[in-house]
């Protein structure tokens, strides 16, 4: 399946209670770029309808939505991964890049009668640990405060990766 920009137009109308512009889209490399009214959904600069499946990605407001964009057009249209580190090329600058990314680990906990599952960031002895046995996997990470990191790990030859989504949401 392939969407077109009218049929991208009728997705994005399907979807009123994002707010869309859906006259002002803009055609990004895997889909069309509607952006979000003044009057729409707050916390959100608006939606991308993906040319292969129609599927509907809404964006933050965190970030310009052209880096938004740029990372969707990279693949990265869910708000938490696995995060697999398939080698490592430079150990410090790996785990220093992995540190910024902030990986976390639950261990429960039981008191008052509740299990508490609060999540903790890894410790750099804990990153360096589990990057020495590859492929390393960092599970349930949100990658979207950190895209940068990873494209500076691919820049600077740190570390080779692979980001399996979790979940189709994005961004957090």
């Amino acid at each position: 399946m392939s969407v077109g920009r009218a049929d991208a137009r009728r997705i994005a109308l399907s979807q009123v209670e994002l707010g869309l512009d859906v006259d002002g889209v803009v055609e990004t490399k895997h889909g069309w770029y509607f952006p979000s009214l003044p009057d729409g959904r707050v916390g959100s600069s608006g939606s991308i309808v993906g040319k292969a499946d129609g599927a509907v990605f809404t964006l933050g407001s965190a970030y310009p939505v052209d880096r938004d964009i740029h990372f969707y057009d990279r693949g990265f249209r869910s708000d938490r991964y696995d995060l697999v580190i398939l080698d490592v090329f430079d150990e410090a600058a790996a785990t220093s890049m992995v540190r910024r990314i902030g990986p976390t680990v639950i261990e429960p906990s039981y008191e008052g009668g509740t299990v508490w599952r609060i999540p903790r960031p890894l410790t750099e002895a804990e990153i360096v640990h589990r990057l020495a046995t590859l492929p390393c996997v960092f599970a349930d990470v949100v990658l979207y405060f950190s895209l940068e990191v990873l494209e500076q790990a691919e820049r600077e030859h740190a570390f080779s990766f692979d980001a399996v989504p979790r979940t189709r949401r994005w961004p957090p």
